[in-house]
């Protein structure tokens, strides 16, 4: 009896350790080779952030403690929950890492409200080889499975044949090593997009022999920096390369000051909106274009001159039209006769007519962006609803248009409600109201994406001549 009781008793303060530390593992693929070591700070202290590390090792092993569970309380002392992913080797098969490394990152969005995460402040670390995993997830995942912000420590960057590392050359491209174009493919410092490749820190040795830093680390600071994406690089007097968490690295203290410094200052603009702190998948779009105000004031005509440079291509459009319309009776019209879908300057001179020529005139700017049409809210009574029904008909015209329906589901501006009281000065919304509507659109928006998934996976190609 005596040995059960003590038994139990080790059974409760293993318990009580995993609950106090919150480490667990996590399976990461199907075949159960790829895993995922969790470490969370205290519910109290969780600031919301995440970092993935990936250790690195030619992609041939794994240096798992000290670029790895080393790095654990360093995170959780600033509230950042921290995982090390455990990554299987290419072997012939360069997609196993990156199919990882990207699984990994979805687990943790899927996981976010489980783990006190914000799914829209993700990063990935990587050193060595492992950083050229995180800089190739940074530059070629699909939207839900790429960083918010990347670590690079002494990263592995190019894989052109003597720029990069031998070893993780020849691992990860296998049999295609001397083929130029996999070469230039997956050489990061060559893939950055302009508005999509996160921000990133990078940290490294000037004495480093093994990886070399003009052709690598440096050479992908300079290619962030030419598309205008946020970066730092901290280049060490001497180190080496490898020196991880490794208290004898003369300038460890310094490194982590810097690397503190950085994250409390880093602003990836995705995750400080809404009025819970988040803007959903609202943040996919780096882009955003806004078309207001009322088509009979003829600020927003879409058959002017200039509108090139009032609708610059952007990656996503909120059109917002039609209050004064309805004060003015502005013509309603047919969506069957006055649009003519192959030509919009032979569409007809009505609300129908002009607004779908705006969504005419955008799409020729820029064919592959989201458009998302606000309908009229509950302001002007029933004589807003046959310019509503012309709104929620564009999408079914137009792909790639989506209705946000305030009308339906938001609040009403009618004079006499609470909202009205509220959030009006005279005849137009106050500050708050902005910001309130502004929210109330951004959920609407997370809702849409959220529903239609596969039809925004490209977001991140907009205007560009990638796919995934």
């Amino acid at each position: 009896m005596r040995k059960i009781y003590i038994l139990l008793l080790m059974m409760v303060a293993v318990g009580e350790s995993r609950a106090t530390t919150r480490e667990f593992t996590v399976k990461n693929s199907e075949d159960g080779k790829s895993i995922i070591q969790v470490f969370l700070p205290a519910p109290d202290k969780a600031t919301g952030r995440m970092v993935i590390a990936c250790p690195g090792g030619g992609y041939g092993w794994l240096s798992v403690k000290n670029e790895g569970t080393d790095w654990a309380d360093f995170f959780l002392q600033q509230g950042i929950a921290y995982a090390v992913l455990h990554y299987r080797f290419p072997n012939g098969d360069r997609t196993l890492p990156m199919t990882d490394a990207m699984q990994a990152i979805r687990t943790v969005r899927d996981s976010a409200k489980l783990w006190r995460v914000n799914p829209n402040d993700v990063g990935i670390m990587g050193f060595s080889a492992g950083g050229h995993l995180a800089s190739t997830i940074a530059t070629h995942a699909p939207l839900d499975a790429c960083p918010n912000f990347q670590i690079l420590f002494y990263p592995v960057v190019s894989m052109m044949e003597g720029l990069g590392h031998h070893g993780s050359w020849k691992n990860f491209l296998g049999e295609e090593c001397n083929n130029l174009a996999m070469q230039k493919l997956f050489s990061s410092d060559q893939q950055v997009k302009k508005h999509q490749t996160p921000p990133a820190i990078l940290l490294m040795a000037n004495d480093d022999q093994t990886v070399p830093v003009l052709t690598n680390g440096l050479s992908y600071y300079q290619a962030l920096r030419r598309e205008g994406i946020p970066a730092t690089i901290y280049i060490y007097p001497s180190g080496g390369h490898g020196f991880g968490f490794q208290h004898d690295f003369l300038y460890h203290e310094q490194m982590k000051k810097d690397l503190t410094d950085w994250l409390q200052n880093l602003d990836n603009g995705m995750s400080r909106t809404t009025a819970d702190g988040h803007t959903g998948f609202c943040g996919i779009f780096r882009l955003w274009g806004f078309i207001g105000d009322s088509l009979c004031s003829g600020e927003h005509e879409y058959h002017k001159d200039n509108i090139d440079a009032k609708v610059s291509p952007k990656q996503a459009y909120i059109m917002a039209l039609g209050v004064n319309d309805c004060n003015r009776k502005h013509p309603v019209g047919d969506i069957k006769t006055d649009i003519d879908t192959v030509d919009f300057l032979n569409n007809a001179d009505t609300y129908a007519g002009n607004y779908a020529g705006i969504i005419q005139r955008v799409k020729s700017i820029q064919p592959d962006a989201k458009i998302f049409v606000v309908t009229n809210p509950d302001y002007q009574g029933e004589e807003r609803q046959p310019y509503n029904a012309v709104v929620r008909a564009m999408a079914d015209i137009f792909s790639n248009v989506y209705v946000i329906d305030i009308d339906k589901f938001g609040p009403s501006y009618a004079k006499g409600t609470d909202f009205r009281e509220r959030y009006f000065t005279g005849g137009h919304l106050n500050a708050m109201g902005y910001q309130q509507t502004a929210w109330m659109l951004m959920a609407y928006i997370d809702r849409i994406i959220r529903q239609h998934p596969e039809a925004f996976s490209q977001v991140a190609f907009i205007g560009t001549d990638y796919k995934y």
